[in-house]
Order: C-alpha cells, then structure tokens, then sequence
C-alpha cells in the first residue's frame, strides 16, 4: 500500500464527511482499520462510567460494544490523556492478558491507541 494510495483514501474519507457525528466517526475508524491493515479497529470513549465502541470496523461476531472501562488497556491511553500514541505489541505477555477481556478474546496481539 503506497503513500499515493493513502494520501487519496485519505483525501476521499475526509471529503466525504457531513453533518452526522456517528457516520463520520465510522468512517474515520474504518479508514484507520485499513490503511494500518488492523484485523478490526475501535473508536472508545467514556460515557457515563461505561466504555463504549462508538466507531467499530470489522469487530468480531458477539462483540461487546459496551463494557466496564477497568482493566481495558484503552481505559488506561483515556484515563492518561495527552497527544501521544501509545503501541503495546505482545500483549499476550503484558499485564493486559490477564486485565482486558478482549486480549485472549480475540487473540490481540498489538494495541494502538
């Protein structure tokens, strides 16, 4: 996938935005999916104490779009805040296997955030 490629799926995304704030955030959360060549991505945010998936590409069968925030490695990148991407590869050996549901779930193996 070459940078000519990204820049005009990029261009595409971004010109096809409107007024709907949830089609918008799908959309930049599929696009975010494919150009990282993710097995599924996730826009999460904090509502009321709860994590919810409010943009989801590709996410498996039975997944659960709404969870209790603690222990989920997300919950921690919101809880920290700040402008910095955060790359956690290996999960199945981090604290994060024993701590977020959907580590051995799905089989994550990398996290970025």
């Amino acid at each position: 996938m070459g940078i000519e490629y990204r820049l005009t799926r990029m261009s595409e995304c971004l010109s096809s935005l409107g007024l709907d704030h949830q089609a918008n955030v799908e959309r930049i959360t599929a696009l975010c999916g494919e150009l990282l060549g993710a097995t599924f991505a996730l826009f999460n945010r904090l509502e009321g104490g709860i994590l919810c998936a409010l943009g989801r590409w590709k996410t498996p069968p039975g997944f659960a779009a709404q969870d209790d925030p603690q222990g989920h490695i997300c919950f921690d990148v919101i809880q920290k805040g700040g402008d910095e991407t955060l790359i956690v590869g290996d999960l199945p050996r981090t604290p994060y296997a024993a701590t977020d549901p959907n580590v051995a779930r799905y089989g994550l193996k990398t996290y970025m955030g």
